[in-house]
């Protein structure tokens, strides 16, 4: 079945202050980069589409500055306006996938980004870092159609793979999936219809009007690792209603073992909390389950943060040194 979707509109954030990231200290020439002006991003991405279009020398956007990443406001291609302004508070200014600064990204780190929706944790990641790689995910057409806009809107082609691409715990042609066009992110495999009346219950009803089912394609983790030539994943995002244990499951062991940290929202489905952290401390994390908002708790939604542990370093043997001093040698 055919979805009907929501006209894509562009929407600029309020301006507001980043609690973890960091900006980029370069410096930028106003005369090439439209933003370093003080412009806004929708103005600022324009006015370097006109200024290429005309054959001039345009530096692409850093999603790191201040000009183009809060206090000038972010811009992005959405669906429903709300929706968005939900999302851009618990990503952007809350920072819900930190952590609370637990959960870091470095320069050159891979990241896989499971149900990128419009790509709003997308620019979040090529924000705290010079990423090597992103790859994004997402299975549904109009939300998929925004992410890619928002990764050349922002200029980002060179560091982000966007993917049509659902993920489960195993791979088929395809699988049914129900779109909500007045609540877009809330849209999951047919399979959890049931289990999210709890949801529903925290909401208006109405959000859920006009759904539609329509076929993904779906793929697991590992096969994502193998078909990208990912030899490691420093952070693994995983937001798929429903699908999050489903999505573990279809990482082999040899594969997770690549996998540094990872962040994601469970719903405390019968036992499902508890089976996630007892996966991932199978695998060797350390895992932190916390509470969103009061919103997502009624809605029985919960935020799950692991990382690896950082080796503690043992002494192991005393060096003299040429002078006749003794030095501890420090080992792993």
């Amino acid at each position: 079945m055919s979805i009907v979707a929501p006209t894509p509109r562009l929407w600029e954030a309020p301006t507001h202050k980043r609690t973890h990231g960091s900006s980029r200290g370069a410096a930028v020439d106003s005369g090439t980069n439209p933003a370093a002006c003080g412009l806004g991003k929708a103005t600022a991405s324009a006015a370097r589409g006109e200024a290429a279009a005309n054959g001039a020398a345009v530096e692409p956007a850093d999603p790191r500055s201040p000009e183009e990443h809060g206090q000038a406001g972010l811009a992005v291609y959405q669906l429903i306006e709300a929706e968005t302004q939900f999302l851009h508070w618990e990503i952007f200014e809350e920072e819900c996938y930190a952590s609370d600064g637990w959960i870091t990204l470095n320069d050159g780190d891979v990241v896989v980004d499971c149900g990128a929706n419009i790509g709003l944790f997308t620019l979040w990641a090529a924000a705290q870092a010079d990423l090597s790689t992103l790859v994004a995910l997402e299975p549904m057409g109009p939300q998929f159609g925004c992410l890619e806009r928002n990764v050349e809107l922002h200029m980002l082609q060179k560091m982000v793979r966007t993917r049509q691409l659902a993920v489960g715990k195993s791979s088929a042609e395809t699988s049914p999936f129900v779109f909500f066009p007045r609540m877009p992110s809330s849209s999951h495999r047919e399979i959890y219809t049931q289990e999210k009346e709890g949801q529903r219950a925290t909401m208006s009803a109405h959000r859920f009007d006009g759904a539609t089912t329509t076929a993904c394609a779906t793929t697991t983790l590992s096969e994502i690792i193998a078909a990208e030539k990912l030899d490691r994943i420093d952070l693994l995002k995983v937001d798929v209603e429903g699908d999050e244990l489903a999505v573990l499951e279809g990482l082999s062991k040899p594969d997770a073992a690549r996998v540094r940290q990872i962040v994601m929202e469970a719903h405390a489905v019968d036992d499902r909390i508890e089976r996630i952290r007892a996966l991932l401390e199978g695998y060797g994390f350390e895992v932190r389950v916390g509470g969103g908002d009061a919103r997502m708790e009624r809605a029985g939604s919960y935020n799950i943060a692991a990382k690896r542990p950082t080796p503690e370093p043992h002494w192991v043997a005393e060096h003299r040194q040429e002078d006749g001093t003794d030095v501890n040698v420090q080992f792993l």
